[in-house]
């Protein structure tokens, strides 16, 4: 199969979310298929950077998109209607590069990463066009609103408006949509036009746990430029962790990420979390922790950091929102989920107090990743939908 896939962001090195799911897409794509990239980069990447990607690649194509040709695209398309992640990647740039590409001959399928690269799509030379949304970004954002103090709360609102719109636009005209997860299937609906193709994790990135975990050590690992990972840890900082001090009171609470908000730092100047930032293994990180933690309050899509913990066998505490993303991860077989901050206390003080449930709960874990959320199994699901877009298209 001939694939055309599209980035807004370069797929390397992983620092995002969206960098994760693409690069290891096109790994696995790359062993049965001839996938030829095109992506939008802020600047050019490194030779490590691109030798990664052309590896697994017959062929990459880059586009230069900096900030002042975003905020041309932003002010060309003000009153387009589009949400202002769409506007921002509005580029002739990459409109140039598919008319290059489609002399090349026509691709099977175009798979076409994120809303924001939607407005690309009709110019897809393909047979069939795939968008992978990787969640509802109008649930994330609804969310969001809810969390926000005004102004911010109202232009988040007003965003969320705009994206849900959008979202069912590109959910009708594409051949065939993808999410992560069954809830962000439910929230673009119909649902019969969206698959679920859920993340991975590479287990040998993230080897089951070895040697011994430093005691107390809770760890929250992500980006921190998210709003809902930042407001995570806030969540956990203000409202869990002066209840878990009083039964744990030598318990530290680790913030591994790269991008911190003025919030974080602030806490970690109170004391109240130890900011490491970026961290070069994270998995070395979730494996020294007695609990990696899950506390989203808002955000959409799938809990990679979850994911990472289980594939690590660290038991973890999440809440329902977090869990909501992981169809087969239950409560007390594989992780503790707790609603309430009284609730996320308690449960991660019973890890802590009992070594031998933590290390139920990170077996179980590693199995499930094992059987369930491995890159390859992702793919497959993906192929499917490929499949089921082409038959589509083909009608």
């Amino acid at each position: 199969m001939r694939i055309l896939f599209l980035t807004g962001r370069f797929p390397y090195p992983l620092l995002r979310g969206d960098q994760l799911r693409a690069f290891h897409q096109l790994r696995v794509l790359g062993r049965r298929h001839r996938v030829t990239l095109a992506s939008f980069t802020e600047g050019e990447p490194s030779r490590e950077e691109r030798e990664a990607v052309a590896a697994c690649c017959a062929q990459v194509v880059t586009v230069p998109l900096g900030r002042a040709a975003m905020a041309m695209n932003l002010a060309r398309r003000a009153l387009s209607g589009l949400p202002l992640q769409a506007a921002l990647y509005d580029d002739a740039g990459m409109q140039r590069a598919l008319v290059e590409l489609a002399g090349q001959g026509p691709y099977d399928v175009a798979h076409v990463q994120l809303a924001r690269m939607a407005p690309h799509l009709e110019a897809c030379p393909a047979r069939a066009r795939v968008v992978d949304l990787v969640d509802a970004l109008s649930l994330g954002m609804a969310r969001r609103a809810a969390r926000e103090r005004a102004p911010a709360r109202w232009a988040a609102a007003w965003e969320a408006r705009r994206l849900r719109a959008y979202e069912a636009r590109v959910v009708a005209q594409a051949d065939g949509t993808v999410v992560t997860s069954p809830a962000d299937r439910e929230a673009l609906g119909p649902p019969e036009r969206v698959a679920v193709v859920p993340n991975g994790v590479d287990t040998e990135r993230f080897p089951a746990g070895r040697g011994p975990r430093v005691p107390g050590r809770v760890v929250f690992t992500g980006n921190l430029g998210y709003f809902a990972n930042a407001d995570a840890v806030v969540w956990f900082a203000t409202r869990v962790l002066p209840a878990l001090r009083q039964s744990a009171p030598g318990v530290r609470f680790e913030v591994a990420g790269a991008r911190p908000p003025r919030s974080l730092r602030r806490l970690a100047r109170a004391g109240a979390i130890d900011l490491v930032g970026p961290v070069a293994d994270v998995g070395e990180r979730l494996r020294s922790a007695q609990v990696a933690v899950a506390p989203l309050q808002a955000g959409s899509g799938q809990s990679n950091k979850t994911l990472e913990a289980l594939a690590s066998a660290t038991p973890a505490v999440i809440t329902p929102l977090a869990a909501a993303g992981l169809l087969e991860v239950r409560h007390g077989e594989h992780v503790l989920v707790a609603a309430s901050a009284q609730d996320f206390a308690a449960a991660v003080a019973r890890i802590l107090a009992d070594p031998a449930l933590g290390e139920r709960l990170g077996a179980a874990g590693r199995r499930l990743v094992e059987t369930s959320y491995t890159w390859e199994r992702s793919v497959e699901r993906l192929e499917e939908a490929y499949e089921r877009a082409l038959a589509s298209a083909a009608t």
